[in-house]
């Protein structure tokens, strides 16, 4: 068991290598210039996909599931479009969708958050809960979650604030345990690559934060923050119900 999770943290670990280089290669270049520092950023998560699509193709398995996805078991996803409506609010009450008037970051931003999607889910959901899954499911899914919660930590070597980055922290373990638990229920990766692409890119797309961490945080953005976290926190609890009806809390995979 122990073994396994340290596999899965140098795995957690890895990934946040590639926008750690990223971060080397702007400052030793002195480069300020938005688009520039998005676009490497993109380039070393496209990086970070294929390496993470390489890996992934050893821990997947290769038996047959149901091509019927259970939508009624996680409320048709209503839960994460909730979510993904209430990051738009403060984007609008501000200032509106930022990218609109610069096509070539909207397309740069838009494939930097695809690759931050489509590589972190193949890393935390893909290989880590895959490995994690031979101590148990329940197991699998709390200790994937709290290493990609705890591995937002590294926002702080960025520079983000700290109170910033304790609500990253909550929100990103409530992220996994809600991604891993869909995952879990029909072993499909699609769903959660396509709501994390969707939520980076909203919130990027609403203003500050595409211009680096430092993040204004209002009584309004921490308030909404708040909410998300309480959805994401009753949404976990159901979706648990919904995985112990399917008995596969107690499996391994061998």
């Amino acid at each position: 068991m122990i073994k396994r999770l340290l596999i899965s943290i140098a795995f957690g670990i890895l990934i946040i290598l590639f926008p750690i280089m990223a971060g080397v290669i702007t400052q030793v270049n002195g480069i300020e210039d938005v688009e520039t520092v998005y676009l490497i950023q993109a380039i070393c998560f496209v990086l970070a996909a294929i390496v993470g699509g390489v890996i992934y193709r050893k821990y997947r398995s290769k038996s047959k599931t149901s091509s019927k996805y259970p939508y009624d078991k996680v409320l048709y996803f209503i839960p994460i479009i909730l979510m993904e409506l209430i990051v738009l609010i403060p984007g609008y009450i501000n200032e509106g969708f930022y990218l609109h008037n610069n096509l070539k970051l909207f397309v740069i931003i838009l494939i930097f958050t695809l690759a931050v999607g489509f590589s972190e889910e193949l890393f935390f959901r893909g290989i880590i809960l895959k490995i994690l899954k031979k101590d148990g499911v329940l197991y699998s899914i709390i200790a994937s979650s709290i290493v990609f919660g705890l591995l937002h930590a590294s926002n702080l070597i960025g520079g983000a604030n700290m109170l910033y980055t304790i609500l990253q922290i909550i929100y990103a373990l409530l992220f996994g345990l809600v991604a891993a638990s869909i995952v879990t229920l029909h072993q499909s990766l699609t769903p959660v690559i396509v709501w994390h692409f969707l939520h980076d890119f909203l919130a990027f797309s609403m203003g500050d934060r595409v211009h680096g961490v430092e993040v204004e945080l209002s009584p309004l953005m921490i308030g909404l923050s708040l909410v998300q976290i309480l959805i994401m926190l009753l949404y976990t609890i159901y979706l648990y119900k919904q995985i112990k009806q399917t008995n596969v809390l107690e499996q391994r995979v061998i």
